[in-house]
């Protein structure tokens, strides 16, 4: 409405002002036009260079008013483009923070009055009148402002919405997912390992000795029992018998060899992983050592070193670092205690010469 109400007229009397003006003026409407009528297919580049080229460039128009002045009464003219500048800040307001848009749009009005000042020496009468309404367009910024803030805020509460069905949706999933694997677990699995646990006690069915430890062990993570932990409490030989007990839990017929330094015990942590270690290679021995094998565990504790050896007669493997799916050597063994500051672990073992696996920390 304004490029055809009031700048379209002003463009089409071209003989009061310079031909490069109103060139520039003719580029203004056009760039204007095109925010107005297109701005949803323009990228978000564009459409900021024009937000913020409108303005600028209908500045320099205002500002350059009486220099591009060509007519015979120049206290008589107003310049046309002076009707776009409610649109020019209106753009600036969207991207741009607030009070630099309200600091232009009150400069903007009063370009065309500096420009009589500088060129012609004094405010010519027309544009001295029409000044305050255009101060007045400061409106439009506050409204432009307000209402971006408005959306901004809305916007930040739509997507933190979203978040919060997103959350909600993933925490039902995983409640779905952790009934249906309780189910699972209690129907199949709890079932399986209490009938192997109790069956062939009294030597009516044959299920071997390493199935019944496999499904006792089983049962105690499903009920929470922690895996190969062992107190640490105590003296250095406490220490050791904890952890020698924890070990006959899981082969009541291991040859044990215990040795304690007179020396405070290690650091509990230390302790606990090589109990959860020397576990396991026990546990990987009643797996895969074979029938009738002998089993002997040498454990050394004292204040600043501790060591467990575990051997069988077994069977024994080429596969020393676990590489051809032996996770619990790889990640229940070795990993486990190489990844404690000063822990090391070690693995031998050769087909028909058993499995030795030397585990230590040391301060």
């Amino acid at each position: 409405m304004l490029v055809v109400g009031e700048a379209l007229p002003g463009y089409l009397a071209p003989d009061r002002y310079a031909a490069w003006w109103n060139v520039l003026g003719a580029v203004l409407v056009a760039a204007t036009l095109v925010v107005a009528v297109v701005p949803r297919q323009l990228g978000t580049w564009t459409f900021t260079a024009l937000c913020v080229g409108i303005p600028i460039l209908s500045a320099v128009l205002n500002a350059a008013t009486f220099v591009a002045f060509e007519g015979p009464d120049a206290d008589a003219a107003v310049p046309w483009v002076w009707a776009l500048e409610p649109i020019a800040v209106s753009l600036l307001a969207l991207r741009v923070p607030v009070v630099w848009a309200v600091s232009a749009a009150l400069g903007a009005a009063l370009l065309p009055t500096a420009s009589g000042l500088l060129v012609l020496g004094h405010v010519p009468e027309a544009v001295l009148v029409l000044t305050p309404w255009h101060l007045a367009n400061v409106a439009f910024v506050v409204i432009f402002a307000g209402i971006r803030v408005r959306l901004r805020a809305f916007g930040e509460s739509e997507e933190a919405a979203r978040r919060g069905a997103e959350e909600h949706a993933r925490a039902e999933s995983e409640v779905r997912r952790l009934a249906a694997l309780g189910l699972l677990v209690h129907d199949e699995v709890l079932t399986v390992l209490a009938v192997a646990a109790t069956t062939g006690r009294d030597g009516g069915d044959a299920v071997s000795d390493a199935l019944r430890v496999e499904a006792r062990h089983g049962l105690g993570l499903l009920g929470g029992a922690p895996a190969g932990r062992t107190a640490v409490a105590g003296s250095s030989g406490q220490v050791a018998a904890s952890l020698s007990a924890s070990l006959r839990r899981i082969d009541p017929t291991i040859v044990l060899d215990v040795e304690t330094l007179d020396a405070s015990p290690p650091p509990p942590d230390v302790v606990d992983v090589l109990a959860r270690a020397a576990a396991e290679a026990v546990r990987n021995s009643l797996r895969h050592a074979g029938e009738g094998v002998t089993r002997r565990v040498a454990v050394r504790v004292g204040g600043l070193s501790v060591g467990v050896v575990v051997r069988d007669d077994g069977c024994g493997f080429t596969d020393l670092e676990g590489r051809d799916g032996r996770l619990g050597v790889r990640e229940g063994i070795l990993a486990r205690v190489r990844a404690m500051p000063g822990g090391t672990a070690e693995l031998r073992s050769a087909p028909g010469a058993g499995t030795t696996v030397l585990l230590g920390w040391s301060a």
